[in-house]
């Protein structure tokens, strides 16, 4: 039942006026809106990660990353959340986690809770999973499984 969306969103041109670039968006992301629509979970795999603050979503570089007003409309208040998140080579890898997921905690619901699980194989990358209640249990059951099966040695759980 697992429903792939895979639009991307193409890098602007030079050609493209501010507007246009941000009608592309829109219209991306809203027909992104529904396709998740039946969905309980949202993934979502920007090159990048969650938003940086030097690129403003209209930017050449704004498909690279995933912005927090989408991920609201993603999540639309019920749907779960993982994002996946590239971390830096500049600073502390947790520090970094709580930064984010502070950014993704203050967007969404209050009543969401979120977890991140830090790869540390190869490029450090975290997933960063926001859950409503009513799939807080189930999805805190699958995180502890990960970190228990044959690949705990390469996942850890951080506070995000």
């Amino acid at each position: 039942n697992t429903v792939f969306y895979e639009d991307r969103i193409h890098t602007p041109t030079p050609q493209q006026r501010r507007f246009e670039r941000l009608q592309h968006r829109e219209l991306w992301i809203a027909a992104a809106e529904r396709a998740v629509a039946p969905c309980d979970i949202v993934f979502l795999d920007p090159d990048n990660g969650l938003e940086a603050a030097s690129v403003q979503t209209h930017h050449k570089k704004g498909p690279k990353y995933a912005y927090l007003n989408e991920l609201q409309r993603l999540a639309g208040g019920s749907r779960a959340l993982v994002v996946y998140h590239h971390l830096s080579r500049s600073s502390d890898g947790v520090a970094q986690i709580r930064t984010v997921g502070a950014r993704i905690r203050d967007a969404l619901p209050r009543d969401y809770t979120l977890d991140a699980v830090w790869y540390h194989r190869g490029t450090a990358r975290a997933f960063l999973i926001a859950t409503p209640p009513r799939y807080a249990a189930p999805i805190d059951r699958r995180i502890a499984a990960l970190l228990a099966g044959p690949w705990a040695a390469h996942f850890t759980r951080e506070i995000a």
